[in-house]
């Protein structure tokens, strides 16, 4: 898969009010760092940031030959409390024959069969903890829910991952658990008492 680029241009953060400037301008400061390197103050426009923020992906960076063809994953990012603008981004510069600890998202799939006999699915985790090259990151992990009936529970360590993904969270976290609705519930539990009170006039 073709991976984004970021244009990106070095910045002189010791200057007063340079940060300030640059986002006026339609800029983000930022910061690349990583094993064996120097933290490296770098910019870059706020809509190219906005497209990519939220990926877990390899990106790699052009522009000045000093950080041009480092790959790069998005490390963290604030964003202004009222604008809601991103106002400063860290990047993490990788080495891709090594293995890091990446989020993902989970994705779910499928109707359960629980769902079709009444139940409601309650969806508990939204991301999962894994450990993989930087090259093999899934942009999502798809959780088939189709075989899953009332009162059943799926964990992360019923997740099937890709080759060369392992999983890091704690295998025993609840991911999705299908339980009965209130209404069907309700039902079952008027069920229960009217049979009761059938057996009680039986027994009379």
């Amino acid at each position: 898969m073709e991976r984004t680029e970021l244009q990106v241009e070095l910045r002189d953060s010791r200057k007063k009010g340079a940060a300030r400037r640059l986002r006026a301008a339609g800029g983000v400061p930022a910061v690349l760092y990583g094993p064996n390197t120097n933290p490296i103050s770098i910019s870059l426009r706020h809509r190219q940031l906005e497209r990519v923020v939220e990926s877990n992906q390899l990106m790699d960076l052009v522009g000045d030959p000093s950080v041009a063809g480092r790959p790069v994953l998005v490390k963290d990012f604030q964003r202004d409390s009222v604008s809601q603008q991103i106002v400063h981004c860290d990047f993490y510069a990788v080495d891709t024959s090594r293995k890091i600890q990446v989020t993902v998202p989970i994705h779910f799939v499928g109707k359960a069969k629980g769902v079709e006999l009444g139940g409601v699915i309650e969806n508990l985790l939204r991301e999962i903890e894994v450990r993989c090259l930087p090259t093999s990151i899934p942009s999502v992990v798809n959780v088939d829910v189709s075989d899953m009936s009332l009162g059943d529970s799926l964990h992360t360590e019923d997740i099937p991952l890709p080759e060369g993904i392992e999983l890091v969270s704690d295998p025993k976290l609840a991911v999705a658990h299908i339980i009965a609705s209130r209404a069907s519930a309700s039902a079952a539990a008027a069920e229960g008492a009217a049979a009761k009170e059938e057996g009680d006039a039986a027994g009379s």
